[in-house]
Formats: structure tokens, sequence, C-alpha cells
């Protein structure tokens, strides 16, 4: 197979850009329900004024708890939803997130958390890998469909079964098939092994490293679980209440954690020879978040800065203790 993904590009800048990015939810309902809340909005802030880039060939995974916008974030990128504002630039490119899924075909595509509903279970696997690829002749969608299922650990003649023939870790490697055959450098992965069983969780990690290595591929990934996160991501976006509070090296957060939040995730990881430590209170609501720093109410370091003040996103970190604090690494609790 020709490794034809990569795309002749300037170094000025990162393979993806992604700037202040923000997204809500308008959850006013009609205008009834307005009217009766006296024509107040009610909006859920999903996603807040969130900056990152990718370079080529990395693994740049978003973790944090549920309602985090993590999912969100995965969305708007592979152009499923629009966002309210911000840029999103690819190679350079400009991408309107609101038109992502047209104008960014060639370069974006999706893995989805759950393998037995991303396939429509009324088309063959031929013609679902396929359909990214269907302007070509017929001749020429066969061939390379059949290419893409024995790259991925599928036999050629699986193109002529439904999806209910196959197993869980089965129908994912369809799925990756399915992202591949655009060619497409990016892959956006929403929690693309969470559906899975433990060992079938292995194979396709370690396949999709496999890919990775040998098509340059760049992977936006998200999981809960940072022991896969710690396996797969060589950076590491850490999200609380649809802000970044911290983006570093994965290494680096792992070792030596710089915001509070993110010791907190790693402390919560059950580890050898130690109790699981829970995550302390919950997360407030995104639909009347707390003032100053989201994560204030939580923080045992906080200081009355910290209740009035947004902290500023510097350095890859959001806290305005960052640099006086010590926080311990939990690397060996991971994984």
């Amino acid at each position: 197979m020709k490794q034809d993904m990569a795309v002749n590009q300037p170094d000025t800048e990162p393979h993806v850009v992604v700037s202040r990015l923000n997204h809500h939810f308008d959850l006013s309902g009609g205008l009834l329900a307005r009217a009766l809340r006296g024509g107040e909005r009610k909006l859920l802030h999903a996603v807040a004024d969130v900056s990152f880039s990718i370079e080529r060939g990395e693994t740049f995974a978003l973790v944090g708890e549920s309602g985090s916008g993590k999912t969100t974030i995965a969305r708007i990128l592979a152009g499923l939803m629009p966002a309210r504002s911000g840029e999103i630039r690819i190679d350079g490119r400009p991408i309107r997130a609101a038109a992502a899924r047209d104008e960014g075909l060639a370069v974006i595509q999706m893995v989805f958390q759950d393998p037995y509903a991303s396939l429509n279970p009324r088309w063959r696997v031929g013609r679902i890998v396929g359909e990214p690829i269907r302007a070509l002749p017929q001749t020429e969608r066969i061939r390379r469909v059949a290419e893409l299922l024995e790259l991925v650990g599928l036999h050629a003649l699986d193109a002529g079964k439904y999806p209910h023939q196959f197993s869980g870790g089965q129908r994912q490697r369809i799925a990756i098939a399915r992202s591949l055959s655009a060619n497409a450098p990016l892959l956006v992965c929403d929690e693309p092994t969470s559906a899975l069983d433990v060992s079938v969780q292995a194979q396709i990690l370690n396949l999709m490293r496999e890919l990775q290595g040998q098509f340059d591929l760049t992977y936006l990934f998200i999981s809960h679980n940072l022991a896969v996160v710690r396996y797969m991501a060589t950076k590491i976006g850490v999200l609380y209440l649809g802000r970044l509070v911290e983006v570093a090296p994965a290494s680096r957060i792992f070792s030596a954690p710089r915001h509070p939040y993110t010791q907190m995730l790693l402390e919560a990881v059950p580890g050898k020879g130690r109790e699981r430590t829970s995550i302390k209170g919950e997360m407030p609501s995104p639909i009347a978040p707390p003032s100053g720093c989201p994560f204030h109410p939580r923080c045992a370091y906080a200081i009355d800065v910290c209740r009035k003040v947004t902290p500023e996103f510097r350095n890859g970190n959001a806290c305005h203790r960052a640099d006086e604090l010590e926080l311990p690494g939990t690397a060996a609790a991971v994984g």
C-alpha cells in the first residue's frame, strides 16, 4: 500500500492548531420557558477559551472528569458540531469549525467509542470502509478496502460480511480501517477502547501505535483511563469544566504535575500497595460555573485571588500558585 498520508506542508507551525475554541449549549427551551424565567437564557458552557497545538506524528491526549468538555472538543475538531467561536488550522490552513466536516474530510477522520453503534448494521463491511472513498472507481475502491482490512488484521473476504458477524475488537478494527481509507493524517479518537475487554484493548492500542509509526499519523486521543493515556500519549492536556488547566509532555504530567487538579486525578488512580484516593468534591455545574478559578471550590491550595480572578493560561498551566507549589508526582501509581 502506498504510504501517501503525509502532505507537503511548511514547517512554520504545528500540524494542528486550535485557537480560543468556545462552545455552549443553549438550554433555554422555547419562548414560553424563557418567558417564565423573565427572558433569561440558560447556557451550558462546555468549552471555554481552549487553545492547544499538536505536532505531526504526535498523540495529544485530553483527560478530565466526565463533563469536562473532552468529547465536545473532539466532535468540533472532527466537524460533527460547530464551535461558537475559535479557529482550527490544519497544516497552516484555517478550517472553519462549522464546516470542518466538508472542508477537512481529507485530513480529519474519527474513531468513535462504541464499535457497536458507530457501524451501520445494514451495510456490509466493504461499503462501510469504502464510504469515504466512494468517488473512486469501483475496482480501485474494492482493492483499497481489501488492503485496509488486511492492514488492520482482518481478511479481505471480510468485506462481504455484516458488522454483527464480528466481535467488538474486530468491529473497532473495521472502524479504524474506515478512518484510514481517505488517507487522513489526523485521527480523532474518542475513548476508542473503553467499550472493549481489557485483553482486546491492548491489541487495539498496539495496532494504533503500529499504524501511527507506519503512516506518520497524528492522534487527538480522549480517554478516562490514565494507564491507557500514559501508554499512548506524547503530550497531555488536562481539562476542567471546559478549560485547559495544564498542558505538558506525558512524562512530566505523571512525574511532576503543576496543577492541583492534575495531582488530584493522579492520586485517584489505584496503585500497587496503596489504597485508592477518591477525588474530592464534585465538579460544579457548567451552567453556573464558579467565579475566579473554576477549580477553587475543590482546591486545598486556594487563596483569595483564586476565588476572584480567573487565572491566565501561561507556560502550560492555569493556576495562580503554579510557580510556588511543589506537587508530588505519582508516576509509579499509574500503569
